[in-house]
């Protein structure tokens, strides 16, 4: 019998990719996402795929039972149906998104469940605390740190594509 922790990781895009990639090797992972095809190229050899449309929250709820973890790693929209069924079938709770409005819904969860539920724990805030919280143990004494966090698109298509050409603007 396996007796590792299990993990629903719902979202079957890039972000949930990395994370099975990642998860697979020490726990049973196991993919959510409405398209099956892309669930089970998330998945791969290391994991188990599942099709649902996340919206569904009983249905999901359903398929979730027996999972330690629920890591969401889809849009922000979708934050609460999938804590709602995490909560409903006792599992903890990890989302990457920054969305305040339902982060705020989702610590009301877990206000009424033993298990853990972390809403907003995406590059910032979240990972980019950790990063600096590294890097300020290194020294004696620090008095301010600042970190920034953007992303630059391969191929912009607003103003910014100008810029980085180093055309003129308007």
């Amino acid at each position: 019998m396996d007796k590792r922790k299990k993990v629903a990781v719902v979202g079957a895009g890039k972000i949930g990719e990395l994370i099975v990639a990642h998860l697979s090797q020490r726990y049973d992972v196991c993919v959510y996402d409405q398209d099956l095809k892309r669930a089970q190229i998330t998945a791969g050899e290391a994991a188990r795929a599942v099709r649902v449309n996340a919206h569904h929250e009983k249905t999901l709820a359903r398929l979730l039972k027996g999972r330690d973890l629920v890591i969401n790693s889809c849009p922000h929209f979708m934050n609460l149906p999938i804590a709602r069924a995490a909560y409903k079938v006792g599992a903890s709770y990890i989302d990457l998104s920054e969305d305040v409005k339902t982060g705020a819904e989702i610590k009301k969860l877990a206000r009424r469940t033993s298990g853990y539920f972390v809403p907003r724990c995406g590059v910032a805030p979240g990972f980019i605390q950790i990063i600096a919280s590294h890097m300020m143990h290194t020294y004696d004494h620090v008095e301010r740190a600042s970190l920034r966090v953007g992303a630059l698109p391969e191929n912009p298509t607003n103003a910014l594509n100008t810029i980085l050409r180093g055309a003129p603007t308007d």
